[in-house]
């Protein structure tokens, strides 16, 4: 009877250990980094961010042959406010003044940002941002969206081929938004 506990005990210990299907990773990214744009000063002040996602916690996945989940990958930290502190910085870089007199009133939406690995070949990781920017001068509204998608090979599907390359997509993002954000009249 022990015996018989004990291998199936084993049995189903065996079983999780190489038969789950889906697991998860947190991914920590490192602190932004500004480049400083060299832009024309502009007043601006960042009224909100709001990340729309239908799917706020997953940021990555890693897809067998036929497209089912195998892995997923969440941030450590919240997007929408890694993506704010980041812009926050890259602005004051690019010479931005943050508030002011007259300033330029901007919302975000992140509507779309996620990572994809599948396959051991081509453009195996594959990511998409995208951003709805919505600028007030005075009376005047500007609405601009920006998409990036991107991708790259990296030799084996594992998760710390996520690092780097959605350390690149937020990098990317936040620059195409202060260019955007500074570039409106």
């Amino acid at each position: 009877m022990r015996v018989t506990i004990f291998v199936v005990l084993m049995l189903c210990i065996g079983l999780n250990l190489t038969g789950c299907a889906s697991s998860s990773s947190v991914l920590s990214l490192p602190s932004y980094t500004p480049v400083g744009l060299n832009l024309t000063q502009k007043e601006i002040n960042i009224n909100s961010i709001t990340d729309t996602r239908a799917n706020k916690s997953i940021i990555a996945t890693i897809t067998d042959s036929k497209g089912s989940v195998e892995h997923s990958v969440i941030m450590a930290e919240d997007l929408q406010q890694t993506f704010a502190k980041a812009l926050q910085m890259e602005l004051k870089s690019s010479n931005a003044i943050l508030g002011g007199q007259n300033p330029s009133i901007v919302d975000i939406e992140i509507i779309e940002f996620s990572a994809n690995l599948s396959g051991y070949s081509g453009q195996n990781l594959q990511g998409k941002s995208k951003l709805k920017i919505k600028i007030k001068n005075g009376d005047t509204i500007i609405t601009k969206t920006i998409s990036q998608p991107q991708s790259k090979y990296t030799p084996l599907p594992k998760v710390s081929a996520f690092q780097p390359f959605i350390t690149d997509m937020l990098n990317d993002m936040v620059r195409a938004t202060t260019r955007a954000i500074l570039a409106a009249n």
